[in-house]
């Protein structure tokens, strides 16, 4: 893993490869689920099963189906933005100082994994609950809403790091005076 890493033109090749990935899959996940409005996400952060309940009785058979045809991709989805997020943050970490690294990977490296794994969950709670056709139990509901929450904070987690990591590259850059080029 290190040496993946460490080679300078390989990670630029993956940042690139993943993001387009990632930009691909977020764009036809919005498509698909367009004809929702934001009922996927009120789906998402409702910990209540009776909220649960008319969000799938507003969407009826057809609206149901929609949102089940987004999980194909979906399921995806989590493996390609965390692999985004952790090549991008070992391109910045690699843009660094040598003398500001050290030579292991930090932990926080692995929160998009994490926020991955906890995506992976919800979509399998998701298509539990969608198959109980309105009848929620309130703990499903409840472990919806909590698995929904814990994979956008994860997310926005990773998103504050590597924004942290491009703002300490950026001012390396102009310290050092090469603020024009990337």
């Amino acid at each position: 893993m290190k040496k993946l890493i460490a080679g300078a033109r390989l990670l630029p090749a993956l940042v690139i490869t993943s993001g387009l990935l990632y930009a691909v899959s977020q764009a036809a996940i919005l498509v698909i689920l367009e004809p929702l409005g934001t009922g996927p996400l009120a789906f998402q952060f409702s910990f209540g099963s009776k909220s649960l309940g008319n969000i799938i009785a507003a969407w009826g058979d057809p609206g149901v189906a929609v949102f089940m045809n987004h999980l194909y991709i979906d399921f995806l989805h989590p493996v390609i933005y965390s692999s985004f997020m952790f090549f991008l943050l070992c391109y910045l970490r690699m843009k660094l100082p040598v003398s500001k690294i050290s030579e292991d990977i930090p932990v926080y490296f692995l929160l998009p994994f994490a926020a991955a794994a906890v995506d992976l969950g919800e979509n399998f709670l998701e298509l539990a609950i969608i198959s109980r056709h309105g009848d929620v139990p309130g703990w499903m509901a409840l472990l919806n809403g909590l698995l929904s929450s814990s994979k956008w904070a994860l997310a926005a987690a990773s998103m504050a790091i590597i924004a942290l990591f491009a703002a300490r590259v950026a001012a390396g850059r102009i310290q050092s005076g090469k603020g024009d080029t990337v």
